[in-house]
């Protein structure tokens, strides 16, 4: 573990504020809004390691198979494991956060 995944997941968890806040305030107070500012951060670093682990893959592999293999993550070096999976434990942290927010504005 190093400081990159701490930098990824408080990045994430920008994205998830920014648009978590965007979309309560432009429609009603509700869970979804809060899970669907999670995605984006997410999917962001998703498709980075995605992204990297192709690269690597292209070099023994043919194209045809490289992006198969990338989305194994079981061929994936911890480091871009964790590079995915501690954004997606900020975005449920703060996911479970935002809910009791909601619900306490709605109840």
């Amino acid at each position: 573990m190093n400081k990159t995944n701490f930098h990824h997941a408080a990045i994430a968890a920008i994205i998830q504020a920014i648009v978590t806040a965007l979309l309560l305030l432009a429609g009603p107070v509700c869970l979804t809004s809060v899970l669907a500012g999670a995605l984006p951060g997410c999917f962001l670093f998703y498709g980075r390691e995605h992204a990297q682990k192709e690269r690597l893959l292209l070099k023994i592999m043919p194209q045809e198979e490289a992006w198969k293999g990338a989305v194994n993550l079981f061929l994936w070096d911890v480091d871009s494991r964790l590079d995915f999976f501690m954004p997606v434990a900020g975005a449920v942290i703060q996911a479970a956060v935002w809910g009791v927010l909601v619900w306490l504005l709605n109840a």
